[in-house]
């Protein structure tokens, strides 16, 4: 199996401290203005309405939401644009692709006349109008906005996942108008930044392969097409058995290399935490984990007693570096390197998860039994109970009985 068991502890929502300024008078003014409230309260519900997939309600509510932002801004603010763009999503869903494509060529001509057709919005707003036109058997049109999209993004020598999508779509066009030469170029450009990102072992790119090889079929191309599917079935195989893409290992040797491997970091600590411990890449989890935590200063992590004694037994091993996993992800998602009892608590919270999936390995851990039992009794209790021990980790820290690792 490749991923360890869904949570069966809840993880509890990283706590951010928002900053308390005053804001100008003018600024509390707009905030409290009638059409404001009123628009900003049709969104959530219209929010609500859309991910329940009632789509005509939620068509209907976008029109009131936009009239009321005509009335506040007009039809040119950007606040106004986006607003259509979520009304153009509500009419696709709702399979209406006249009107679909009717409001994803207002919103590209109001941003276009009115901001820049030059940016990234713009080059968005075009692919967004290319998929309507193609869903809409519209070929043509759609290659040609994918084609202005794609020109600004390498104008702005832009190289990220956007420019992967687009590039997907503009290959699609493109077989649909016969020319899949053309479509290939187009559909390895994609796949490479796909592989970039995500690694040839992800869902998304073994989800784009396919298409590859139809283009492949389509240009004639039989034998590339049959290699890429035994290619395909081989990674397919590799990701049922665990494989992931990880970064290449590294020894760390200063804080400002960790530094630019924080990105890297955050993989390991997603893998580590979302497999069994008999996954095939553990070992090296494992050690690009304690190194990058013994070396960065984009972590603070305090050991406690307890913690401790796991790092030092055999069972506890791996159960001991959940728990820094745990610190440096939330350190670096939330950007926030201290210490904190929000910290401990999620590192806490996803080492008893890897705990609950992974015991029937390593057998019982008496100190870690003790949560799950608090646990058993309620929520509140475990977090009475990590509360406790977050605060004698602090009170022996002020003694000097631990020292930070850094």
């Amino acid at each position: 199996m490749k991923h360890i068991l869904t949570f069966l502890l809840a993880m509890s929502l990283w706590a951010t401290v928002q900053a308390q300024v005053s804001a100008p008078a003018d600024t509390l003014a707009e905030a409290q203005n009638p059409l404001k409230v009123k628009a900003e309260a049709l969104d959530t519900v219209a929010n609500r309405l859309f991910k329940e997939g009632d789509y005509l309600k939620c068509t209907d509510i976008r029109l009131q939401q936009l009239d009321l932002y005509r009335q506040l801004y007009g039809e040119t603010d950007t606040t106004y644009i986006q607003t259509l763009v979520q009304l153009a999503r509500c009419y696709y869903r709702d399979k209406r692709l006249v009107k679909t494509i009717e409001t994803a060529q207002r919103v590209v001509d109001l941003y276009g006349q009115h901001h820049s057709t030059s940016d990234q919005n713009y080059a968005f707003f075009l692919d967004n109008l290319a998929l309507y036109q193609a869903s809409n058997k519209q070929p043509q049109e759609a290659y040609e906005n994918c084609a202005k999209a794609l020109k600004i993004y390498d104008d702005l020598g832009l190289h990220d996942i956007h420019l992967s999508i687009i590039l997907m779509h503009t290959a699609e066009n493109l077989s649909d108008l016969n020319r899949p030469q053309e479509a290939i170029r187009h559909e390895l450009r994609a796949l490479n930044i796909m592989r970039n990102e995500y690694g040839e072992h992800s869902e998304e790119y073994l989800g784009e392969l396919p298409y590859l090889k139809h283009y492949y079929e389509q240009a004639g191309q039989d034998d590339k097409a049959q290699k890429l599917q035994q290619r395909l079935d081989k990674l397919k195989e590799e990701a049922d058995q665990g494989i992931v893409d990880l970064p290449e290992p590294l020894e760390f040797t200063s804080a400002e290399q960790c530094h630019e491997h924080n990105a890297d970091m955050l993989k390991y600590c997603d893998y580590f935490l979302n497999h069994y411990f008999s996954a095939p890449q553990m070992d090296q989890a494992v050690s690009y984990i304690m190194q990058w935590t013994t070396t960065s200063d984009d972590v603070n992590i305090v050991v406690g007693e307890d913690e401790t004694k796991l790092l030092n037994t055999d069972k506890g091993l791996l159960y001991g570096i959940s728990y820094l996993a745990g610190c440096s992800q939330y350190a670096l998602e939330l950007d926030s390197a201290q210490f904190s009892y929000n910290m401990y608590e999620h590192a806490m919270i996803s080492m008893l998860n890897h705990y609950i999936a992974n015991k029937k390995f390593t057998g019982e851990v008496a100190y870690l039994e003790k949560y799950l039992k608090a646990h058993e009794k309620g929520r509140d209790k475990l977090i009475e109970m990590l509360r406790k021990s977050y605060d004698k980790i602090r009170r022996d820290q002020e003694k000097g009985k631990m020292q930070e690792a850094e």
